[in-house]
């Protein structure tokens, strides 16, 4: 318990060094943490809305932070991350952006391929693609679909635990495992819009937890109250704390989301 105190007030301290920084280098610039493949769509029309508004602070996409999209936010060298659930919230707070379902990517040759739609168990003992360096099991759970409440699993599910895919770094690795019948996955239906290829077969699953994109910010944005603490923004001389930042980030998203595909709500409250 108090080892794991002080790792939490030396990480604190870091990032309030790195933050301070920052603030002192990059004033009135929004550094938005993102995983490579996380909402890319909605990512661009932020940019692209965000370059019109002379309110709304410069935005700085980082890519690649090598703890990934949360860890960068909670070392200070990111404002705000935008990345999908689950993942470490250890001094991060969070929000919901949109929901969107997921479905099983299969090769094209796979006997279940022609299938209209798919039940998690239809899939069982077959190997899943490990993400390295992933230790967390609420993670595990939900890139092999365990993380849905269902029936007890069988022997035969217990299996595929025991003969997992290979290992991948990024969606495109993971694409490329299946493509080569290596194993099977599940994936957010975005990535299939976006990764249409004649050998490979994205079907629904009717069973599956849904996709979660997640804004996340350090604890310390919010004042007692639970209010954001809003701070000036381009030209008003004074950089925009993370808090005022996500309110332009949230009154963005809501307007960009695609009927009856997912959904957003804004964090705080319109601007």
């Amino acid at each position: 318990m108090l080892l794991e105190q002080g790792r939490t007030a030396v990480e604190g301290a870091g990032a309030a060094i790195e933050r301070a920084r920052r603030t002192g280098t990059q004033a009135g610039r929004l550094t938005v943490a993102v995983k490579p493949g996380t909402s890319t769509d909605l990512l661009k029309k932020i940019i692209q809305a965000y370059a019109k508004d002379p309110r709304i602070p410069q935005v700085h996409l980082l890519f690649g932070h090598p703890g990934g999209p949360a860890a960068a936010v909670r070392g200070g060298a990111a404002d705000v991350a935008i990345l999908r659930a689950p993942f470490d919230r250890r001094g991060l707070d969070a929000e919901l952006l949109l929901t969107e379902p997921r479905v099983a990517v299969l090769p094209a040759g796979h006997p279940l391929a022609a299938r209209a739609e798919l039940r998690r168990a239809d899939l069982a003992g077959q190997p899943m693609p490990r993400w390295a360096g992933q230790a967390d099991p609420a993670a595990h759970a939900y890139w092999t679909g365990a993380d849905t409440p269902g029936r007890a699993p069988t022997q035969h599910d217990q299996q595929a635990e025991t003969m997992p895919g290979p290992e991948i770094n990024d969606i495109s690795q993971l694409l490329d495992a299946v493509t080569l019948g290596n194993a099977v996955a599940y994936v957010p239906i975005s990535v299939a819009g976006q990764h249409r290829a004649a050998d490979l077969v994205f079907v629904p699953v009717s069973d599956l937890s849904p996709s979660e994109v997640m804004a996340a910010w350090p604890e310390t944005s919010r004042s007692r109250g639970g209010r954001l603490r809003p701070r000036g923004g381009r030209g008003s001389g004074q950089p925009p704390r993370a808090g005022h930042r996500l309110r332009l980030i949230a009154a963005i998203f809501q307007p960009m989301v695609p009927n009856g595909l997912v959904r957003a709500r804004c964090i705080v409250g319109a601007i």
